[in-house]
This record gives structure tokens, C-alpha cells and sequence, in this order.
């Protein structure tokens, strides 16, 4: 019994709750939580790890496609609830409050902004095709190391600028919608609270079109 206590002891809350004491627990869906908390304020915000429904601005709503996730696709996850400020909505990805880092790498020294370039995730070697030279330029600012929105896009337009890219550049809703579809599989991930510098750098183009001459990108994959 010492042994066996020792063992379990030494597992994840995941591990000692869902397999050792599963038996005196009756599952729960996200949906039907959401239901209980909602009316003291507090609702389905997101699970930790990426998620195709982040965005979707209404919490049952993503309270549903999270169960949906979990009947299609069994695992164990985090889910994060909360009592948000004003009306609950989908995430800000342009909040100066929030860093980004990616694990996406060029697959080629070589940087040329004028075609489509292949990008491969450090971890599960998956590659991902980046057709847009905005977003290419977005993962390589990154590849250097987190940071928010607004920093993320100036140094992206900096890297543009060097190479002498001769097109318009657009950080609109066509660059978010893919820089979302990158965070829904992994290959994006937020760092909640960005600091010092950063921060304060971030907050003055918090609200509207980060850093100098807007331009548009598109990741395929």
C-alpha cells in the first residue's frame, strides 16, 4: 500500500483523478459546465492547447465545438474558465498584452520573399507551406524569439524593407485569419503577459494597424 501511494503520489492531478479515481467521478461536458457558471459570469474561455474554436466570439458556442472536439477526438485537456471584462468575445491576437512565439522554422537557408517558401514545426517535423511574404516575414521575426503583435510586425516590415519586397503590405483581417489558423494547429503559441519594453512599445499600436505600412499574408496549411 506505502508502495502504491508513493507511486501515485508521484503522477500529474490528470493522472491521479481520471485514472486512479475515475470510478468515483461522473464525466462532465464543457457545454454543461458553462451552462452552471454562466449565470455568476463566469464562462468557457478556451483550452490551453490550441483549438480550432478559440475565436468564436460566443462561449456557448465554443463550449459546444469543445465537446464536439472531445466525442471526435478522446484526451485529456485544460479548460480555462473565466469572468471576462465587459462582453465576453474571442480572443484579441493583436493585444499588447499577449507575446507570441512560434516553433516553425525555414526549411531553407535561403530567404526570398517573392514566392511560396516551406516552413517545418521544431517538434513534430510537420512542414507547412507559407504562400504570403507578410506572414513569412511574421514566422521569421518570430523565429528570433517572442513578441507581441505590434513588434512582431514592425520587425517583419524591417526584414521586407531589407530584402527591397515590392508589394503592399497588409496586417488586416486576411493576416489574422491565417496567423489564427496557424495558432489553431500548434504552430503558434501565446505567451499571456508581455513585459517591460515590450509592453510598453506594443500598447501604442495596440488598438489599430501595428507598425509602419500594413501588408498581407497567407499561410497554406
Amino acid at each position: 500500500m506505502v508502495e502504491m501511494l508513493h507511486y501515485v503520489s508521484s503522477q500529474s492531478d490528470t493522472m491521479l483523478f481520471h485514472e486512479g479515481l475515475n470510478h468515483a467521478f461522473d464525466a462532465m461536458e464543457t457545454a454543461g459546465l458553462e451552462s452552471m457558471l454562466c449565470g455568476r459570469g463566469v464562462h468557457f474561455l478556451n483550452y490551453l492547447t490550441p483549438t480550432p474554436f478559440g475565436m468564436l466570439p460566443v462561449p456557448r458556442e465554443r463550449a459546444l465545438a469543445a465537446d464536439a472536439l472531445d466525442f471526435a477526438v478522446g484526451s485529456y485537456r485544460h479548460a480555462v474558465f473565466g469572468n471576462p471584462v465587459g462582453t465576453p468575445q474571442a480572443v484579441n491576437l493583436r493585444s499588447p498584452l499577449v507575446r507570441w512565439q512560434t516553433r516553425l522554422l525555414r526549411t531553407e537557408s535561403k530567404i526570398a520573399y517573392g514566392e511560396s517558401a516551406t516552413f517545418q514545426d521544431s517538434v513534430t517535423k510537420r512542414i507547412v507551406p507559407v504562400m504570403r511574404p507578410a506572414m513569412q516575414a511574421a514566422l521569421d521575426e518570430l523565429a528570433t524569439g517572442p513578441c507581441t503583435w505590434a513588434l512582431m510586425c514592425e520587425g517583419a516590415q524591417r526584414l521586407l524593407a531589407e530584402r527591397r519586397a515590392s508589394f503592399n503590405a497588409d496586417w488586416g483581417p486576411l493576416f489574422e485569419r491565417d496567423f489564427a489558423a496557424l495558432w489553431q494547429i500548434g504552430a503558434l503559441t501565446p505567451l499571456w503577459g508581455a513585459t517591460g519594453a515590450a509592453a510598453a512599445r506594443a500598447a501604442a499600436g495596440a488598438s489599430g494597424s501595428p507598425a509602419p505600412a500594413p501588408r498581407s499574408a497567407r499561410a497554406a496549411g
